[in-house]
């Protein structure tokens, strides 16, 4: 099969610059190369197409495609074109550029430790997409939210609200909208909770940051499950956090038989679907882990980011209801419910707690947006929410019947999914011995986004396998996209 041709619309060059045109095409073209935009075996544009794209001479770009074949990132065949060369051994991946000069004066910029530890944290650095690849984990269906019912309650809270609502808001958050989140929780997760302890944050990483920076000591043990949600380890290592990996089998989040030495400040699990694997906490290990927060003095953060979109089967209620004097900091988000830009979140704190988290929003960024605030809590208080909520169960469960049936079909043994009964993803087992990384790049130069369960990974081992999003995607781009996958991993 022939090469395909790569696009480069997307590169721009400045005439105004210090660098010659000649330059910035060279370190655009290496820059896509070793960024993997441009796979091995791809063919560039002819010189003559590439000259009138960008209104630059010919010379210009035949000097450019000429160095960089002379550094073996292309290679030139009589009659066929110029390709990404096929051979990009590790130490070329590590070549010095332009962009490499700016990083490694970047890493040379005096920062903070807290900067320092974020740096080498994990968090996807994936550019927003004007629309999420298949199959991004985590992804609600934006097309599916209702957005004329929204509008329609915006402007009922401006005409009615407006001019105080222009206002600046309570750190806490809007009192209706705390109001009506402790009722839900009450009712659907069975949380033990007041509007009084509810924190309103711009999303479940605000949290994290907000409950870290009061609550966790730098240098103080923080648990967290292996392989794990990435968002808060990065923000345990930006607070100087030391990062403890607890390793996960079948109940959750795995116990030590006894206290250790140095027990931990704040263990973070995600009990009702654990990410990215899918364990369901069982309800043994809850009350264990209950047990082991209240002799150690530690704080449990429950991350309940996906527990609303459930297919069937009756849920356990959330670990903070387990106990009258639990010491649970409760974690929930409205962006994989309503939309993601919608930028809202909450935490549940202990009463002794509540205070110290209001104070840290306050100077942190003063509030949430209050227009948002006001809309959500008559979305939730008026029922909407409820019903859309109802609704994505269905949608949802049906798309994920569909993947699995694709997968099946097309995959037969190579791809073996687990049993899912809640969320928005699901794990896919690979093949023994395969090396998921790769085969996640593989789907990748195919425009199909697969994680691979390795990069969620601290230390424990995993078999390899895949992480599947399948709710933003309606059903034919869903078969589009798993015979694009198989495809690629055919192989």
């Amino acid at each position: 099969m022939a090469a395909p041709t790569l696009s480069l619309s997307l590169i721009t060059l400045d005439a105004g610059s210090s660098a010659t045109l000649q330059h910035q095409l060279r370190d655009a073209l290496r820059r896509r190369i070793l960024g993997g935009e441009f796979p091995p075996g791809s063919r560039l544009p002819a010189t003559r197409s590439l000259r009138r794209a960008l209104g630059i001479g010919r010379n210009t770009v035949l000097n450019a495609y000429e160095q960089l074949v002379a550094e073996g990132y292309l290679s030139s065949r009589r009659g066929s074109g110029t390709f990404v060369s096929d051979d990009l051994p590790d130490a070329r991946l590590r070549a010095t550029s332009a962009h490499d000069r700016i990083a490694a004066a970047r890493h040379a910029t005096p920062v903070s430790s807290g900067a320092r530890q974020l740096r080498v944290a994990t968090l996807d650095s994936t550019p927003p997409r004007s629309a999420p690849w298949p199959f991004q984990p985590c992804i609600p269906s934006a097309a599916e939210f209702p957005l004329s019912e929204w509008e329609s309650l915006r402007r009922r809270v401006l005409n009615s609200r407006g001019e105080r609502l222009l206002q600046a808001g309570d750190p806490a958050g809007d009192r209706a909208l705390r109001e009506v989140i402790a009722v839900h929780l009450r009712d659907y997760r069975g949380v033990r909770c007041s509007a009084g302890q509810i924190v309103i944050t711009a999303g479940a990483q605000h949290a994290f940051n907000l409950i870290l920076a009061s609550s966790a000591q730098r240098g103080g043990r923080v648990w967290i499950e292996d392989p794990g949600y990435g968002g808060f380890r990065a923000a345990a290592h930006a607070a100087g956090a030391a990062l403890v990996p607890r390793p996960v089998d079948a109940e959750g989040l795995a116990l030590p038989d006894r206290v250790p030495e140095h027990p931990p400040k704040l263990i973070y699990v995600t009990p009702s679907r654990q990410f990215p694997l899918g364990v369901t906490m069982s309800l043994r290990r809850r009350l264990a882990l209950l047990e082991f927060a209240e002799r150690t003095g530690a704080w449990v953060i429950e991350d309940d980011y996906d527990s609303e979109h459930r297919y069937f089967g009756r849920p356990l209620p959330a670990l903070q209801g387990l106990g009258e004097n639990a010491r649970v900091i409760y974690v929930g988000t409205f962006t994989k419910t309503i939309y993601p830009s919608l930028r809202l979140g909450f935490l549940v704190a202990p009463l002794s707690l509540t205070e110290d988290f209001v104070r840290m929003r306050a100077v942190s960024d003063t509030h949430s947006p209050s227009i948002d605030q006001a809309v959500l809590a008559e979305f939730i208080g008026g029922g909407h929410y409820a019903r859309h909520l109802r609704r994505m169960q269905t949608l949802y469960g049906e798309r994920l019947q569909v993947l699995r049936s694709e997968m099946s079909r097309l995959m037969g043994g190579l791809t073996r999914m687990e049993p899912v009964n809640a969320g928005l993803s699901v794990v896919g087992w690979l093949p023994p011995g395969a090396d998921d990384a790769v085969w996640s790049a593989n789907a990748a130069a195919k425009g199909v986004d697969v994680p691979p369960l390795s990069s969620y990974r601290m230390k424990v081992r995993l078999r390899p396998g895949a992480v599947f999003g399948f709710a933003a995607f309606p059903p034919a781009l869903i078969r589009r996209s798993a015979e694009r996958l198989a495809a690629a991993w055919a192989g």
